[in-house]
């Protein structure tokens, strides 16, 4: 019985490694094909969604980090060149569009379809 329990084991062992090399190289392949969208993209996003929620502490603290305060929205989002002011302004988040003034967003900027 020994000798069968060491195949065994090393059978295991090899499909294990094997499996492990699939799922390797698969992942690197689905994330070739679908990259992530770039830094700043993401970073526009959160901080239109914590202008949009009127998360302050979100976005004093996207802010302290680096996010560029009139970061327009890219095309895909469905409001092209939307500024965070914007979108606080549009949800009613006086506290948001307050916070981003202060931190220098323009008032007066103007989206691709001309809306300020």
């Amino acid at each position: 019985m020994q000798p069968n329990r060491g195949v065994s084991l090393a059978v295991v062992v090899i499909s294990l490694v094997a499996l492990g090399a699939v799922l390797f190289y698969s992942i690197n392949q689905l994330a070739a094909e679908n990259p992530t969208r770039p830094a700043e993209q993401t970073s526009a996003r959160s901080l239109h969604e914590a202008a949009t929620a009127g998360d302050i502490g979100q976005l004093e603290t996207m802010l302290r980090g680096g996010a560029v305060v009139d970061a327009a929205l890219d095309a895909s989002s469905g409001r092209r060149g939307m500024t965070p002011l914007m979108a606080a302004a549009a949800a009613g988040q006086a506290q948001a569009c307050e916070t981003l003034i202060k931190a220098g967003a323009g008032a007066n900027a103007r989206s691709e379809d001309g809306k300020t």
